[in-house]
């Protein structure tokens, strides 16, 4: 469970995060990313308080409506460069209940190194599960999709990134199902590597069929069967669920299906490097291969 001091604070607490990546110009996806971002909108029905856009720290108060802000900066984007959006109900007193980030741009093929499009969607912990899956399948048929994660992580009040990730970090290495946005969903290192590797297991990801060719169509499939793991197929992508019913969090009971699917996509998973801050070089080694592992020897359990 969390520790006592960190539940309820305005650092981190418990929340489910999903982030999808893609790599096709956001510039013809202008219409697709409006509706995604309205389709959140309706799911959460919060209104934004702050928002970063295209600056290197600090929050600004919003002075309009959730949709009108964020439809106007796509509309007059050229993606050209990276358009970089926060929104978050955080305060300094109040953890958000809802939060999006954006990275998108339309990088060249002559760029030496192509990173995906990045939209980072985080729910508060009530939220329905069919209504997480109906969000992903919905974003999925609307854009084409290369990756989508999604797992219960420490949401991170944006007023205090420092503390929070640092506060986020210490708690995920206590939790074996528990992820952190900072570490896993953006990694430099994972960035890099995911037109053919991916993070690990998580409570739902969705596999483009450039990502299953390189396990097996088949053999992913008769995998998931034979293991118990819920599955949709659709044209051009596999969504993947520890649970048809409910998203993990940390009960105990799902380590052994994280181990498994751990197993089945073990072709396509990252060595992933350590990201720069808060991880010691020992603890992240552990952390990353937490599946591999015999759970008495990992710290929690």
């Amino acid at each position: 469970m969390l520790d006592t001091e960190i539940k309820n604070s305005p650092y981190i607490d418990l929340r489910i995060g999903i982030k999808f990546y893609f790599y096709d110009n956001p510039i013809n996806c202008k219409k697709a990313i409006k509706e995604i971002f309205d389709s959140y909108c309706n799911i959460t029905r919060t209104s934004f308080l702050f928002y970063r856009y295209n600056m290197d720290e600090g929050l600004k108060c919003m002075k309009k409506e959730n949709t009108q802000f964020f439809n106007k900066i796509i509309d007059k984007s050229s993606f050209s460069l990276t358009e970089h959006i926060i929104l978050t109900d955080a305060t300094r007193e109040k953890l958000q209940s809802i939060k999006c980030e954006m990275m998108l741009c339309n990088h060249e093929p002559a760029y030496a190194l192509r990173l995906p499009n990045q939209m980072y969607f985080e729910f508060s912990t009530s939220i329905c599960y069919e209504e997480i899956f109906q969000f992903i399948r919905f974003a999925c048929k609307t854009i084409k999709m290369h990756y989508c994660i999604c797992n219960p992580l420490f949401g991170v009040n944006d007023h205090y990134a420092n503390k929070g990730n640092s506060c986020a970090v210490k708690q995920i290495q206590k939790q074996m199902c528990l992820s952190d946005k900072y570490s896993v969903f953006e990694n430099p290192d994972l960035l890099k590597n995911l037109e053919t590797k991916i993070d690990g297991s998580n409570a739902i990801q969705v596999l483009s069929d450039t990502l299953y060719k390189l396990i097996g169509r088949e053999k992913l499939i008769g995998e998931l069967q034979h293991n118990h793991l819920y599955y949709e197929v659709e044209n051009d992508y596999i969504i993947v669920a520890i649970s048809k019913e409910k998203i993990p969090k940390y009960d105990e009971k799902f380590i052994e299906s994280y181990r498994a699917l751990s197993e089945i996509l073990k072709d396509i998973i990252l060595d992933m490097k350590k990201p720069l801050m808060y991880w010691k070089p020992g603890e992240w080694n552990l952390w990353k291969n937490r599946f591999k592992i015999i759970p008495n020897s990992f710290n929690g359990y």
